[in-house]
């Protein structure tokens, strides 16, 4: 018998029986859990609640003072800026607690102008129109 032969016909039933033992060997060793219907609802209303949160309100109608107040969970800084078209009008970087700010845009011109808050990964922006509408009245009386 050659060396090559041997080394084939000793091998063979080796495999063979470590390719047999093997997954009773491991099976006993690894558990896997799997997370049941409610655990997966409980952690889908965890990551759903963690977003960062922006409102954005006009204080009143005849005023043009905006109220900007964030939640932001996550606690991460968040950046908050104003554009009118290409240009940054304002840009300010929060902390990681609660962002509550009045701000006063009666200076503005007239047109369009973009609050983008993010934070994170997390973009959030909201269109701003600032419009003058005029009215005249013209009245007449007869003496």
């Amino acid at each position: 018998m050659s060396r090559k032969q041997f080394t084939g016909k000793a091998i063979l039933p080796l495999f063979i029986t470590l390719t047999l033992a093997a997954p009773q060997a491991f099976s006993q060793n690894y558990h896997y859990k799997v997370a049941t219907a409610a655990q997966c609802n409980a952690l889908d209303s965890i990551v759903a609640a963690a977003h960062l949160q922006v409102s954005i309100r006009q204080m009143d109608s005849s005023s043009m003072r905006f109220r900007i107040t964030i939640q932001n969970p996550n606690q991460h800084a968040v950046s908050i800026s104003i554009h009118h078209g290409n240009d940054i009008l304002f840009e300010d970087i929060a902390g990681k607690a609660p962002y509550d700010y009045v701000y006063n845009l009666s200076d503005l011109e007239d047109g369009d102008y973009l609050i983008v808050v993010s934070s994170g990964k997390e973009k959030i922006s909201r269109n701003i129109r600032i419009q003058t509408d005029t009215r005249v009245d013209r009245l007449i009386t007869v003496d």
